[in-house]
């Protein structure tokens, strides 16, 4: 078998930061270091779930019959799932699941000859890559390079919840659409903070989505509070990323009992929140909004259980719609 060099590693890893090496093995990271303290200092879930491997992949060209793994898996503090998605010349061909993160070695089966091969890992854990192997004498080409770069900037939805299947996240349906390299930067269970676009943030994208909005209603009682959180989130945004095109996503639909309870007790409700934040996003420079409550069909069938993440299925919807109201603003 042939195991892959760092150097072999680095040119096929995609949607990251960057990645870091120690005795553990190869740390591939979506966040700053400044942002990772943010997001520690906020709380120990906050940082597990911003240590988590979402959106990141292995992308490249090869003649190998087996792709694998030896990994270690670290809590993300919710949903401690590892979660593997393999890709043939972009086709779903395998998906692997298991709940204990002690396992620590995968294998996948390749289909002769030359594939392109793509592995999304886990939007749940965080993944450090101790090996990756292929057959002996095996051919290994860097997938080709992509021509678009988006950041995503969410909750939990963004970041996957409660996706099985990692490829079928609506960020990943997105960027295997548009061939985008795609640096997902979305946290559970996160709100609008401005001070998450830390000064040692850089990464140079050619768009980007904003998907907030759903924690905040949740926790601010008041909508002035709520509506000040979205401004100075903004506002930041367009200092840091001056001429970089915005799409603006608002709150999908929910039906669970507590948003049913707090629209009640609310002085503002969930459809208050959403024209609150079309005002705030229509005074906003290079800012498109999608409307999220078209976004997927308001029906249990689309929904996890908990009726406010999407399933599988509602992804798949969500993902059709991101990337249209994508393409729409590129053909402009």
């Amino acid at each position: 078998m042939m195991e892959l060099s760092e150097r072999q590693l680095d040119e096929i890893i995609h949607n990251c930061l960057y990645c870091h090496v120690d005795g553990e093995g190869v740390h591939m990271n979506r966040f700053s270091e400044g942002q990772r303290r943010f997001y520690e200092a906020a709380s120990d879930d906050y940082g597990a779930r911003a240590r988590s491997s979402a959106g990141m992949t292995l992308d490249f060209i090869t003649d190998s019959n087996v792709l694998g793994l030896k990994v270690k898996a670290a809590s993300g503090r919710s949903w401690d799932m590892v979660l593997f998605d393999l890709l043939i010349d972009g086709l779903l061909c395998e998906h692997q699941r298991c709940d204990m993160l002690e396992r620590d070695t995968y294998a996948f089966r390749l289909p002769e000859g030359e594939h392109r091969v793509t592995l999304f890992f886990p939007w749940c854990v965080e993944i450090t890559l101790t090996r990756v192997i292929l057959s002996d004498g095996a051919s290994l080409k860097p997938a080709p390079e992509k021509k678009l770069r988006i950041l995503v900037l969410g909750d939990s939805i963004s970041q996957g919840y409660i996706s099985e299947h990692p490829s079928l996240c609506y960020t990943n349906i997105l960027s295997q659409r548009l061939d985008a390299e795609l640096l997902n930067q979305a946290v559970g269970g996160f709100m609008f903070s401005a001070g998450s676009l830390t000064d040692d943030f850089s990464w140079n994208p050619d768009l980007i989505i904003a998907a907030y909005g759903g924690n905040d209603y949740a926790y601010n009682e008041d909508r002035n509070v709520f509506r000040t959180s979205a401004q100075r989130y903004m506002d930041r945004l367009a200092v840091k990323f001056p001429a970089v095109p915005v799409l603006a996503i608002t709150p999908i639909f929910r039906g669970d009992d507590r948003a049913a309870a707090r629209n009640l007790v609310r002085d503002y409700t969930l459809d208050d929140a959403d024209a609150i934040l079309k005002e705030v996003y229509a005074a906003c420079p290079n800012v498109t909004v999608l409307d999220g409550l078209r976004a997927v069909p308001h029906m249990q069938d689309f929904f996890a259980s908990d009726h406010l993440h999407p399933n599988d299925l509602g992804f798949m919807f969500y993902g059709n719609a991101v990337t249209q109201a994508v393409k729409n603003m590129m053909d402009r």
